[in-house]
């Protein structure tokens, strides 16, 4: 196209804000950081950023923002430009995010579109040497089954006379790479195969995915014209496994360095921990005493500036799950003043098989079990049957009738509700088919 092609950095969901109530919570800011340092001591002219820089649209803990705004603030002192598409836990309705304050303030340009009935108009930012695109991160992957329907455009691409870099915040199989494996983390994925590259504009030059986590391909240097840089941190306990596997693997989380200076992209990856060690070990319940015994134990062999401790809990029997989430939650913050962050995943011993329990904040042991079961049957009946829907069952027929009512009249409520959840479950069914 006659213009010389800059370098560019590609990294995505950093999820700054996640992990709020650990000692990995800085990681994120961290690993911002050293990115940032890397574009300043190389020269980069692009850092771009394909989507969820932020774990929330706002951040509840503001010491986190402070050091990325004086990071952006420097690498604009530096004539950095540096390039977001909105993800899916950036944005709010009505753009009172810290993204759009960040592109109010002049220190990140962020893509824009339009969303009509029809589909996305995605609108061209044009910086310097490209033309950048974004496909945001919509609800429940929205966007991907526009992408897969074709209903995704390019405003005026006609008259740019730039090459375009697309930042695309989705979950895509491309070039053989596929991201399916992750599913149930991300949604759905609709786009099967590479038609959607094979149908993007001649002038896209590179596309900068994200909302996978997983770095895809997992190679050291590769030519293509898209990738998932992957999350440099993660913001969930899956994550934490992914990253003890990648180190297992001989690998570390990573950044991108694209040059897109020939017919198809040079990329590089650029590996680092970020400082986070990940300590992944699998239990067998037997006594409390004991498995605290065992987590202490553990915590010692972890080491780095942001220490982390994954225990799956096996065979944890009903009547000691209670006692147990009590005394790890003492020892959990007895092992955050040693800066350990520790995460627990524990699976219910029943006679039809291990039901894994996650405990939310403020839930008891109960509502966790019941939504945990609801979770696991939800999975074996298909997507009609959401866990919401199971849990509304299970609360009805938990009800008990009112002293003085008549059983005539309860049941015959009973059983109306029943119904109607019942053929909003198999009305999905049928439309899902």
């Amino acid at each position: 196209m006659g213009v010389e092609k800059q370098l560019l950095v590609h990294t995505a969901d950093l999820h700054i804000g996640a992990f709020s109530d650990t000692p990995l919570s800085g990681a994120h800011v961290r690993a911002f950081r050293e990115i940032a340092e890397y574009v300043k001591e190389h020269n980069i002219k692009y850092l771009v950023i394909s989507g969820d820089l932020f774990e929330k649209p706002k951040l509840e803990n503001y010491s986190l923002l402070r050091p990325i705004v004086r990071e952006l603030k420097e690498l604009r002192e530096r004539s950095v430009l540096v390039v977001s598409v909105p993800g899916s836990h950036d944005i709010s309705a009505k753009e009172s995010d810290f993204v759009h304050v960040l592109r109010d303030a002049g220190l990140i340009h962020l893509t824009s579109h339009e969303e009509f009935a029809e589909g996305l108009l995605l609108e061209p930012l044009d910086l310097g040497e490209y033309v950048f695109y974004g496909v945001p991160g919509l609800r429940k992957s929205f966007e991907a089954k526009l992408l897969s329907e074709g209903k995704v455009r390019f405003k005026d691409i006609d008259k740019v006379k730039k090459p375009v870099i697309v930042l695309a915040h989705t979950s895509v199989k491309f070039y053989g790479y596929d991201p399916s494996d992750f599913e149930s983390r991300y949604g759905r994925i609709f786009i099967s195969g590479d038609e959607w590259l094979r149908n993007l504009p001649d002038k896209v030059v590179y596309v900068a995915l994200g909302h996978i986590h997983y770095p895809l391909p997992l190679s050291h240097e590769f030519r293509l014209r898209a990738a998932y840089a992957g999350a440099p941190v993660g913001r969930d306990k899956n994550d934490l496994r992914e990253t003890y596997e990648l180190k297992s693997r001989g690998f570390k989380r990573r950044f991108l360095v694209v040059d897109p200076g020939e017919e198809t992209p040079k990329v590089k990856s650029l590996w680092s921990d970020f400082g986070v060690n990940v300590l992944y070990e699998k239990i067998s319940f037997t006594e409390v005493s004991e498995v605290l015994n065992r987590i202490r134990k553990l915590s010692k062999d972890v080491h780095g500036d942001f220490k982390v401790l994954l225990v799956n809990l096996t065979n944890v029997e009903a009547d000691k799950l209670g006692r147990l989430l009590y005394e790890v939650d003492i020892l959990k913050t007895e092992l955050r003043s040693k800066n350990v962050s520790l995460m627990l995943s524990t699976e219910l011993k029943t006679k039809s098989g291990p039901i894994p329990v996650d405990i939310k904040p403020g839930e008891d042991y109960i509502e966790a079990i019941e939504r945990s079961v609801a979770e696991d049957l939800a999975k074996k009946l298909g997507p009609a049957a959401t866990p919401e829907k199971i849990l509304e069952l299970l609360n009805i027929l938990g009800r008990r009738k009112p002293e003085g009512s008549s059983e005539d009249e309860f049941y015959n409520e009973l059983f109306k509700e029943l119904m109607k959840v019942m053929e909003e479950v198999f009305s999905e069914s049928r439309k899902a088919s």
